[in-house]
């Protein structure tokens, strides 16, 4: 697994072949029609390289459409950006803030401590264990894809 895939998808998750399969219908049912630009739906380029721009912005280099960066930088300007952000662990400069205002969130171990990603140190897993949760988890990160939208990402 490439280090992008793990930063992306750091552990088996259950709701990423049904965010998928969402998605991949969703594409066949607007891909063709005037109905994805009814609802202002923009795919993603069909060709073009792909840049990663998680570890900091820059201009992108010759021949990429598409970038992927962190939910608080900018939309790459004349190309498709992809806002990233993680909705199943902490980052790293946010676990304080886990910690301090949803510290029931954090998924922990048998000895009640916040389990950490051994490849990602600082970072914690969230606990997605119950609906309720679940919906907490959501609540947080609603208004981080809200900007991510109203910013072009």
């Amino acid at each position: 697994m490439s280090a992008l895939s793990r930063r992306l998808f750091p552990s088996p998750c259950p709701f990423f072949g049904v965010a998928t399969a969402a998605i991949v219908m969703l594409s066949g049912d607007y891909a063709s029609g005037s109905a994805a630009q009814a609802a202002g739906i923009v795919f993603l380029p069909p060709n073009g390289g792909y840049d990663s721009q998680l570890g900091g912005d820059y201009p992108p280099p010759a021949g990429v459409k598409t970038v992927s960066r962190d939910r608080q930088s900018p939309a790459a300007p004349g190309v498709y950006s992809i806002c990233y952000f993680n909705g199943f662990q902490t980052q790293a400069e946010e676990t304080a803030m886990w910690k301090e205002k949803h510290p029931d969130l954090l998924l922990r171990g048998q000895d009640g401590k916040p389990v950490e990603d051994g490849n990602w140190p600082g970072e914690f897993l969230l606990d997605t264990s119950t609906a309720a949760k679940r919906q907490a988890i959501f609540s947080v990160i609603a208004p981080w894809i809200r900007k991510c939208a109203d910013d072009g990402l």
